[in-house]
């Protein structure tokens, strides 16, 4: 692969990334880079790294495109709203507050919003509700019989 640095100072910087870099795919992001700045083909780079050759170009392609900054590791998203820290004291609220069936505790959706709301001060659709309990390790259950007008019912 032929590409060009975009600064004489990009080899350094590149070395001490990866040698700094904790995260193994943002690693092997910036060492494709160097790889094929150092002159190797792109079959000496996916045998080195063990990575796809769509993985090899996206990145190459990238710094060659925009340089060290193409290659920076972007946010996932917008950051939840309910804090890491906020989210056991909220599961375990859910949970003591829910539904006692047989097979353990449950929760309605419109539940869950009403507790996050009264107690939290965090109002969520019901959509991102949902996504809020499945990040929680709480599923939907399974029996279309236990749905309710108040929302599905989740449990863990």
């Amino acid at each position: 692969m032929r590409i060009r640095l975009h600064k004489p100072s990009d080899l350094a910087a590149l070395r001490e990334r990866i040698r700094t870099e904790e995260d193994p795919v943002q690693r092997d992001r910036y060492r494709s880079v160097l790889l094929a700045l150092e002159g190797n083909r792109r079959a000496q780079i996916i045998k080195e790294l063990g990575r796809s050759i769509r993985f090899i170009q996206r990145w190459v392609y990238a710094y060659r495109d925009g340089g060290l900054e193409a290659l920076a590791p972007h946010d996932a998203g917008r950051p939840a709203r309910l804090r890491r820290e906020q989210e056991l004291m909220f599961l375990m609220r859910v949970l003591l507050d829910g539904v006692q069936k047989e097979d353990g505790a449950c929760v309605r959706v419109m539940d869950a919003a009403r507790i996050l709301k009264d107690e939290f001060g965090i109002e969520y659709k019901p959509g991102g509700m949902y996504a809020v309990l499945y990040r929680l390790g709480l599923r939907r259950r399974k029996h279309r019989a236990e749905q309710t007008a108040d929302g599905d019912l989740f449990a863990q």
